[in-house]
């Protein structure tokens, strides 16, 4: 009589907590995403070490940002020659391109940010505590 009752009882909470939490199925996960892991601690690492960067050394960086502002202003006025290889610099930090959207600049740069989500959020973060730490 008690096998009966046992027999007909359903699965309990516990193992349906184990098969919903598979160990298995998220070691499997983790093996596929081992390139995703190691590309979120790179832009995790390189937010840190901007935001740190950023504080410790805000007014040299200041001083970097003007002389990158007068080269810029120096090629429009076709005085000096800049050269970016952009598809090569897309290439070597594994940034996907995205689509030239129709309208304006920030509807491109806001695909752009949800196409590259889990990159855009690490590097926010690691900026985040890179700008406290320092």
């Amino acid at each position: 009589m008690i096998e009966a009752k046992t027999a007909g009882l359903e699965k309990g909470w516990f193992d349906t907590f184990k098969e919903k939490f598979n160990l298995d199925g998220l070691t499997e996960k983790v093996k596929t995403s081992k390139d995703k892991i190691i590309e979120v601690g790179i832009y995790l690492g390189l937010g840190f070490l901007v935001g740190f960067l950023l504080r410790r050394f805000s007014k040299f960086l200041i001083v970097l940002l003007l002389f990158i502002a007068a080269i810029i202003l120096l090629d429009q006025f076709d005085i000096i020659k800049v050269a970016v290889n952009w598809n090569k610099v897309q290439e070597v930090f594994g940034i996907r391109v995205v689509q030239t959207v129709d309208g304006s600049l920030l509807s491109t740069y806001w695909a752009w940010v949800k196409t590259n989500f889990l990159v855009v959020f690490s590097f926010l973060i690691g900026f985040a505590i890179g700008l406290k730490v320092g």
